[in-house]
């Protein structure tokens, strides 16, 4: 006696492959983008507590033929759980108020920090480490854009491979598909935040205060599989000059002839010139190798946390029919 659940999961598969063969039109594609679009911003209001509904889905406009649902079901599926974490962990204490995301300090200052906490002398490391996790809140929102080209850019492959994978499949495709375009696009707004929240200063200061007794402890071990290599900023904005207050012109007095030899005088007001505008300001170039070890570190925990949420309501949608939001989501995953 045959399956019913696993008539509907090769049923669906196959829909799948048609698709890969030509089935789906562009509009439909296009279509399907703009929808999902739509969705994640939504799930991301949602999940921060803005007044907001699910978009509904247009059987017309999204999936005209059976071939484009179970595609256009993994892919919302991967921008719900997408916008929810950014929309989670991008608000002020998303990482900080949260210990099961919350950044570290690298070793030795983990350790340090945890000798000193009793004694009430860990307040220069507690610092430092909130100033981490306020810089990676502050920087999460940039990874939206990465996560919606990545998961347009899922082949018929791939989308096999999460509907026969376990509770995290789409989430474990996303990040090793994603991971490295997300480490180069947020390094450097981490940088920036790192700057901003006056994390970089706060090391030097660690580093003079405790400097001897990192060493002690086996030194900056825990940094040496990040980069030190110089990170460039994007050039500050020139700062606003007012505008000179020009002196009133001059007038020159212009000599002429008449037809009749005589000579006459009139005075000519000259027109001011303005000064040039001031050369754009250079890049900024961070060229101090421990301070961008420690914004690799950051980056990467950053980016493990924010792939611990992903999963966590990819899970939920698999398995609770009150997670999915839409009735793509419940028909797609109901047959699984």
């Amino acid at each position: 006696m045959s399956n019913p659940d696993g008539i509907q999961r090769r049923s669906l598969m196959w829909s799948l492959i048609g698709l890969s063969l030509g089935l789906g039109t562009a509009a439909q594609a296009q279509s399907a983008g703009q929808m999902l679009e739509e969705l994640a911003k939504a799930a991301a209001a949602k999940r921060a507590g803005l007044p907001t509904a699910l978009p509904s889905i247009d059987d017309d406009l999204l999936i005209a033929s059976s071939q484009n649902e179970g595609e256009a079901g993994i892919r919302a599926a991967l921008l719900q759980g997408a916008g929810a974490a950014v929309s989670r962990l991008g608000k002020a204490d998303g990482f900080w108020g949260d210990t099961r995301v919350r950044i570290p300090l690298p070793e030795p200052l983990a350790s340090l920090q945890k000798r000193l906490s009793p004694l009430r002398l860990s307040v220069p490391l507690d610092n430092f480490q909130l100033r981490l996790n306020r810089s990676a809140e502050s920087m999460m929102p940039k990874a939206g854009s990465i996560f919606v080209d990545t998961i347009r850019g899922l082949t018929i492959e791939d989308v096999l491979k999460v509907l026969r994978g376990g509770d995290t499949a789409g989430t474990d495709l996303l990040k090793a598909k994603s991971y490295a375009g997300l480490v180069s696009l947020m390094t450097p707004p981490m940088a920036e935040a790192v700057q901003a929240s006056g994390a970089g200063p706060a090391l030097d200061r660690i580093q003079s205060r405790y400097g001897n007794e990192i060493e002690r402890l086996g030194g900056w071990g825990s940094l040496k599989n990040y980069s030190g290599a110089p990170i460039t900023l994007p050039a500050p904005p020139p700062p606003e000059v007012p505008a000179p207050v020009a002196p009133p012109p001059k007038a020159a007095a212009v000599t002429t002839k008449t037809k009749a030899g005589a000579t006459k005088t009139k005075a000519v007001t000259a027109i001011p010139v303005p000064p040039p505008p001031p050369p754009p300001p250079p890049p900024v170039v961070l060229d101090n190798p421990l301070k961008n070890q420690l914004i690799g570190f950051a980056v990467d925990r950053a980016l493990d946390g924010l792939f611990v949420y992903i999963g966590e309501e990819e899970r939920g949608i698999r398995r609770d029919p009150a997670r999915r939001g839409t009735d793509l989501l419940k028909r797609v995953f109901g047959n699984l």
